[in-house]
């Protein structure tokens, strides 16, 4: 898992300018020191705030990678990053991670069944069931499940009976029961280290340095509003910087000028693979007895 933060700005940076797009009121509400201060208005008219909306809301700004920029398509917001290791982990450890995928599970034995008697199966002796399958195994028939307690094993004169931990429904078939393993996952082991993350946005516009302006605003809204996006996407403790704009080409009248996000990211990635446990599994226990009253008496559990 690791980051393409350059992708993750781009795509906060055109939600947030979609939004504008179609909430011109929150635009206004950023641009309200134009409004709220005489002098302000006065320097840049009257309308100002109602031509920076419809320029907004009305004009594509084109948001790509730091390699892509095409002049045609000016205003443009182009956006690169780097980074640098900083921060690492004892061993390379950083977390373990348990997929939602099951693993298919194991069928150990099929039989049919001569009678169901509530939580009890009579199984016909020569399945042989007690050399198949063992206490906490799942036993299954349709989609009817349950786990089974213990086995009575059967002779010539009587069937071989299965206990179970809940009643059968009524009108489960005899035929085509089964037992099963438990439900298992597959876990993964990662290694990580975190990394300082520098990310550059170049803003490109021509005409009129107001419009610049203007961009550069919307620019630092679309970046710090996107804070909490960042960090559930595992960009953290981002902080903006933005620079002076300046006269990139005077002939066609090209200003630029950057805004940055420094923050942190960690990045994963897998050292090994691993199962988890099957419930079901079986266990093997073997008991020694002795004379309790001598110090050599123990019971061992294998």
């Amino acid at each position: 898992m690791f980051g393409m933060v350059d992708l993750l700005v781009a795509s906060a940076i055109e939600e947030r300018l979609e939004f504008l797009s179609r909430h011109p009121d929150h635009l206004e509400f950023l641009l309200c020191p134009l409004t709220s201060n005489a002098q302000i208005r006065k320097k840049v008219g009257a309308e100002y705030i109602t031509q920076c909306i419809d320029f907004v809301t009305k004009n594509r700004i084109n948001v790509v990678p730091f390699y892509a920029i095409e002049m045609e398509k000016i205003p443009t917001i182009s956006v690169i990053y780097q980074g640098v290791e900083n921060q690492k982990f004892i061993g390379d450890y950083g977390a373990q991670q348990i997929m939602p995928q099951i693993e298919p599970r194991t069928i150990y034995a099929r039989w049919d069944v001569k009678a169901i008697a509530d939580d009890v199966l009579e199984v016909p002796v020569d399945y042989k069931l007690e050399q198949k399958i063992w206490p906490n195994i799942y036993v299954t028939c349709g989609t009817f499940t349950t786990v089974l307690k213990g086995i009575e094993v059967g002779d010539e004169t009587k069937p071989t009976k299965l206990y179970l931990a809940e009643a059968v429904p009524s009108g489960t078939s005899l035929k085509g029961w089964g037992a099963i393993s438990g439900m298992v996952h597959k876990g993964y082991n990662l290694n990580a280290s975190m990394d300082a993350v520098t990310v550059q946005c170049m803003l490109t516009t021509n005409g009129d340095p107001g419009i610049h302006r203007l961009l550069q605003l919307v620019l630092r809204y679309c970046l710090k509003s996107s804070r909490m996006y960042f960090e559930s996407n595992g960009f953290y403790n981002t902080e903006i910087s933005y620079n002076a704009p300046i006269v990139a080409d005077p002939n066609m009248v090209i200003y630029e000028s950057t805004a940055t996000i420094n923050g942190q990211y960690n990045e994963h990635w897998i050292f090994n693979e691993f199962y988890t446990p099957d419930p079901a599994s079986k266990i093997s226990i073997c008991l020694t007895a002795t004379n309790d009253t001598t110090p050599e008496a123990e019971v061992r559990l294998l």
